[in-house]
């Protein structure tokens, strides 16, 4: 025990007081109190709280507190801890700050994961989405029951080519420029002269005379085949005149048949899928991209399905029609139709 600490402890003892009495003259703790009896200065720390403690004691005693300081200055300066507190506290204050900065760094990289996750999954999920609804529109096949109810369901009739009635020999030897072509009697002669001449040996006599009955006998039937086809040709061309003024009389009272085509030109500003059925005969399918552009061309009518109305400008034979639908809506409709043909 220090002689500091020894002098204010008989102090106490003599005027009869408690650590307690002193406590509450002070409002110094017990413990700190008995520190400085004790002499353990360290344990209070820095030589300030050491002088300070003693006078306020010393005052409570009702002693001076200076001649005590005085005296043992050496000994409460050997108990100043003030440094190793300071240390201490910028250890503490530097490891606290080194973990909040690695607890920051982690939590910037765990919020950088999260979100790349996020967006990695939204923008898989978006891809799959599109492909499976292009591989879905493409492979498509609509049912007879979502057509609408006013769309025919019968098969198309194919109209199958009446063969042509074969002309007649007679016919053949008339031409429209009223030449007569008869039979080639010659090359029949000229065969048969050609073989008679390969299956027997060459004879000039023979010969001669062969080639002199020849020539009697393309003259005789060239002469009759002649004849013939004079008698046929004054017969054929009055029923060919009598048949022409039937055939222009019926022309004239048959109206003309109309070979007129419709067009249906369609023009994309989205993705739009679009069926056609051409004369209830072929169905064509298309997936149509922004900016392309398709036509279509029917004799009679049109069936049509569009996945996205409002993605499509439609022209029938170069008139716009009017306005489909929204955009994502579904329409089925058949043209030629008044109420879609009004100008919008």
């Amino acid at each position: 025990m220090t002689e500091p600490a020894q002098n204010l402890k008989e102090e106490r003892i003599r005027q009869g007081l408690s650590l307690q009495d002193v406590f509450e003259r002070t409002r110094i703790s017990e413990g700190v109190l008995r520190d400085l009896e004790e002499g353990n200065f360290d344990r209070i720390g820095t030589p300030l709280l050491v002088r300070g403690f003693i006078r306020t004691y010393s005052s409570a005693l009702g002693i001076d507190a200076e001649p005590i300081l005085g005296n043992h200055a050496a000994e409460i300066v050997a108990c100043d801890r003030q440094q190793d507190g300071i240390r201490g506290y910028r250890r503490f204050s530097l490891a606290v700050a080194n973990k909040r900065r690695r607890w920051s760094v982690l939590a910037t990289v765990l919020v950088v994961l999260v979100l790349g996750s996020i967006v990695t999954g939204a923008w898989i999920a978006n891809r799959r989405t599109k492909l499976s609804m292009n591989q879905s529109m493409t492979n498509e096949v609509i049912p007879q029951e979502e057509l609408p109810s006013d769309l025919p369901r019968t098969p198309a009739k194919t109209e199958t080519p009446t063969p042509e009635p074969s002309k007649q020999p007679e016919q053949l030897a008339v031409m429209p420029t009223n030449k007569v072509v008869g039979p080639l009697p010659i090359a029949q002669i000229k065969e048969r002269s050609l073989a008679s001449s390969d299956n027997k040996p060459a004879d000039v006599s023979e010969s001669s005379t062969v080639q002199a009955t020849a020539q009697k006998e393309l003259k005789t039937e060239s002469s009759t085949a002649a004849r013939k086809a004079e008698q046929k040709s004054q017969e054929e061309v009055p029923l060919q005149a009598s048949q022409g003024t039937e055939a222009e009389a019926q022309s004239e009272q048959k109206p003309a048949l109309q070979t007129n085509e419709h067009v249906l030109s369609a023009a994309a500003s989205q993705d739009v899928w679009i069926q056609v059925r051409v004369d209830n005969k072929n169905t064509y399918n298309a997936l149509m991209k922004p900016g392309e552009r398709r036509e279509w061309k029917a004799q009679e009518s049109m069936q049509i399905i569009i996945g996205n109305a409002g993605g499509l400008n439609l022209k029938w034979d170069g008139k716009p029609l009017r306005s489909l639908g929204k955009s994502g809506e579904v329409v089925r409709f058949k043209l030629p139709d008044p109420k879609y043909l009004e100008e919008s």
